[in-house]
Order: C-alpha cells, then sequence, then structure tokens
C-alpha cells in the first residue's frame, strides 16, 4: 500500500500551496525535473531558497528530490521549513509526514496526518494514514480513513485497491474481490489488483478461478516474483503440482535469490513426500536467509520426515529462540517429541502452542493424540471437539469416535461415525470402527452392513486398523 510517488510527483510538479506564481528559480528547477536532471534543480532551488528563505514551493521541491535520492534527513529538513513558513497547508504538512514515515516516525507521521486532514481534508492523507493505521492493527480505522478518501476522490484505482488490500487483513475476501474488480475495471493492466484478487479468490475457495486470475496477472507482470510464486502456489492448489514446480523453478531463475521461491518449491517437495529433494530447496532459502523461524521450522519438520531426529530440533530449538510466539514451531516439536516417545515434552511443547495460537487444529489433534494415549479421554475429547467447531473434517469425526468407543460410549461413538461418512462416504475406516460399535450396541445387522462395505472399499482395512492400535 504505497501513495508516495504520485502525491510526491503532484506536490512537486503541480504545485497549490499559498503562493501566487512561482519563482524563476522554481520554474527552471521545475522543468530540470521534468528531464531527469536532478543536482541542476537541485542548484536553483538552492538559490531560489537563498533569496527567499520562505520560498514554500522551492522547499517542498527540494524536500521531494532529496526524498526520491532516498537522503531522508536533508528531506525532512526542507520540509519542516516548508511547514515553519507556511504551517497551516495540508499538502506541506502531507509533505512532511510522508519523509517522517520513510523515517519510521510513524506517531509524528500519523500527528501531521492528522492536523493536515483537520485543516482540509484530502484523500493522500488519508490514504496514507490508512497505511499507518493498518501497519499498527487498526484496520477498521484503515478502512474507514480509505472509504473517506474515495468519497473525496471515486475515480482514483489506488483507493480501490487499497481497500481491497484492507478487507483482506480484515478477512472478508468477498467484499475485497469487489473492491479489486473495481479497481481493474479503471486500470485493467494492473497487476497489483488482479494478482490480490487472485489472492481472495483463493480465500474463497474457488482455486480454479484463482488460477486464472494470477495467470493474468503473471501476464500483465512477467518479472514480478512474488505474482510468479502465487501462480505456483495455485497451480499446487488444483493439483497441477509439476506445473506449479516448473512455475518456482521459472521464478528462481528469474531471481535466484528469492528466499518464498525456494521455500514454496520445499513446500510442495515435502507435502508430495519428496522430503530429501525439499531439504535441498530448504538449505537454499535458509543460506538466503537464516534467521526466518517459519522457515527454519518448516525446515525441521521436513528433516525429521527424512528421520534426521537430531537436525530437526536442531532446527526447531532454533526456530522457538528467534520467536518465541511462533505457535507452529512448538507444535511441531511437540510432534517430534511424542514420536520419539518423550510425551510429556510434546504435552507441555502442545500446551504451549494453543497458549499462543488456540485455534491451532494442528495443535488441538496431536494433542489430543497424545492425551488418548494416556488414556485422559475426557481432555482429548475437548481437544477434539474444538478442532471440529475450527474446522470440521471427516477425519476429526472419526478420532472422536474412535474416542468415546474406547471410554465404552458405543452410542455416542456411532454418532461421531456417522458424522464422518456423511461427509466422506468412501471413509473405510469410519465405517469398519462404526461396525464394532453397532456390534457392541447388539446391532448385528447395522455391524454386517458397514463392515461389508468396508471391506468393498478397502480390503485391507481390517488389518490396517488392528495395526493402528496396536
Amino acid at each position: 500500500m504505497r501513495f508516495r510517488l504520485s502525491l510526491i510527483l503532484a506536490l512537486a510538479l503541480a504545485w497549490t500551496g499559498p503562493a501566487l506564481a512561482s519563482s524563476p528559480d522554481v520554474e527552471r528547477a521545475k522543468d530540470l525535473l521534468q528531464a531527469g536532471q536532478f543536482v541542476e534543480a537541485v542548484s536553483a532551488l538552492e538559490s531560489g531558497i537563498a533569496r527567499d528563505q520562505g520560498d514554500v514551493e522551492a522547499l517542498t521541491l527540494l524536500s521531494y528530490i532529496y526524498m526520491k535520492a532516498d537522503m531522508l534527513k536533508p528531506a525532512l529538513a526542507q520540509a519542516e521549513a516548508a511547514v515553519r513558513a507556511a504551517p497551516n497547508d495540508a499538502d506541506v504538512l502531507v509533505l512532511r509526514a510522508l519523509v517522517l514515515e520513510a523515517l519510521g516516525e510513524a506517531e509524528k507521521a500519523s500527528a501531521d496526518y492528522d492536523r493536515s486532514i483537520a485543516i482540509a481534508p484530502n484523500a493522500p492523507a488519508l490514504q496514507n494514514r490508512a497505511q499507518l493505521r493498518l501497519a499498527a492493527g487498526d484496520g477498521e480505522g484503515a478502512l474507514a480513513d480509505l472509504k473517506a478518501a474515495y468519497a473525496l476522490n471515486p475515480s482514483a484505482p489506488d483507493i480501490d485497491y487499497a481497500i481491497g488490500v484492507t478487507l483482506i487483513e480484515l478477512e472478508r475476501p468477498q467484499e475485497a474481490l469487489a473492491a479489486f474488480d473495481l479497481a481493474i475495471s479503471k486500470q485493467p493492466g494492473d497487476a497489483r489488483p488482479l494478482s490480490q484478487r487472485a489472492a481472495a479468490l483463493t480465500e474463497l475457495g474457488r482455486l480454479e478461478d484463482a488460477l486464472a486470475a494470477y495467470k493474468l496477472a503473471a501476464k500483465a507482470d512477467p518479472d514480478n516474483t512474488l505474482i510468479r510464486i502465487g501462480l505456483g502456489n495455485a497451480y499446487a492448489a488444483v493439483g497441477e503440482d509439476n506445473k506449479a514446480l516448473s512455475t518456482y523453478a521459472e521464478a528462481i531463475r528469474k531471481d535466484p535469490k528469492s528466499k518464498l521461491a525456494w521455500w514454496s518449491r520445499g513446500a510442495l517437495l515435502s507435502e508430495k513426500g519428496r522430503a530429501k529433494e525439499a531439504i535441498e530447496a530448504y538449505d537454499r532459502a535458509v543460506s538466503l536467509d537464516p534467521a526466518d523461524a517459519a522457515l527454519l521450522t518448516d525446515r525441521g519438520f521436513t528433516r525429521y520426515l527424512t528421520g534426521d531426529t537430531d537436525q530437526a530440533l536442531i532446527d526447531l530449538d532454533a526456530a522457538i529462540t528467534i520467536d518465541p510466539k511462533l505457535s507452529i514451531a512448538f507444535a511441531y516439536r511437540a510432534y517430534v517429541f511424542f514420536s520419539e516417545g518423550q510425551p510429556d515434552k510434546a504435552l507441555n511443547d502442545y500446551d504451549a502452542a494453543l497458549a499462543i495460537n488456540p485455534q491451532s487444529v494442528f495443535a488441538l489433534v496431536n494433542r489430543a493424540e497424545a492425551l488418548f494415549d494416556q488414556n485422559r479421554f475426557d481432555r482429548a475429547l475437548r481437544d477434539v471437539a474444538e478442532a471440529i467447531r475450527i474446522h470440521p473434517q471427516p477425519e476429526l469425526y472419526r478420532f472422536q469416535g474412535q474416542i468415546y468407543a474406547k471410554m465404552g460410549d458405543h452410542l455416542s461413538a456411532t454418532e461421531a461415525f456417522d458424522q464422518a461418512i456423511q461427509l466422506n462416504p468412501q471413509d473405510a475406516e469410519a465405517l469398519f470402527r462404526r461396525a464394532r460399535s453397532k456390534l457392541e450396541l447388539g446391532d448385528q445387522a447395522g455391524a454386517d452392513m458397514d463392515r461389508a462395505q468396508a471391506l468393498k472399499l478397502n480390503p485391507k482395512v481390517e488389518a490396517q486398523t488392528a495395526e493402528a492400535e496396536a
């Protein structure tokens, strides 16, 4: 969400501040700016300011040039001089706010935006204040500012785009989609709303539509690495793994230092059971950013899948040290501990993971399995029920039924298996387990029917279930 360039150019080349007419030095500087001769423009402006230290337009233009050259402290000095000369000019306050924001002075920048808006409500100040509010976690405040900016300037496509991004942050993808559609209608070739529209479609589960949208975005900006990675992710989401991997490879070819491209490739390879290849990709990603806790977490878990427990724990320990608030790192380390016969350590880590993120289905389900292994059935049931509330899946209902059956409550077990089978009629294990519970309830006919159907779907289900329970 960046609006700086268009605003600064407007300030630089179409100043409408308190000066009635530009000085000759400013006019010359504008011509030099248009020609890209920034050093000469600086000289012209310095001459003008030396003659008139209250020349707001000259001060503003000089601040703009310094900002463009990333000379932020000199840019701030000129902007402050302009504010002293015209303390009630809304545009000058916006310029100083932009420089302050670039310097990381968010509170001071926000105060200048507030003053600018109080003097004369204007879209640039509202847009940029929205950016600060969103960064501070105030999504609703950001959205209110952007809607106010839109009311002042409904033709600006950047505002539609910014509204869409904010709605995505607020987890309102359907509304975001409408905002991106409006932005695209104003600038059909702009890759930004095209790619964000694809992200919104992904959130809505419209995966084929998302893939088509990413293709359009990649066509609009073929050198954009992030869009190409998004396209790869879209291919993976619809099961076109080979196309996904080739798309990641293309992103890496264009930008070998893209951590995200290597990471995405590693994640897909790991998901597809190609753990050794995944580790190679993760290694490249980690070499580009050794302090990324989430990346180390993913590599650590994949290392465990290759049987390298020691290195897996090294990665996971490092991730937790770097970011003690990373829930999934604790959850993955817990998984390793439990799998390696250390249930107490596992439960401690699952507790830590859920204290950070109570909505983690992975942590809830795996903690439930650890509790189930210790015959702590009531707590296991609570975790599974919470996981089902967050994200109902047939496997979770099947596990719930398994716990009830272990407790001897075959009526509740049957009801849970019913839910699993309703969601997935091809779930042979749920059918087989329901058959056993029906038999316990005295329903021989129902049990025989379920068992026959389970064996028809999977002739090995009886042996597999017995092995899982061993």
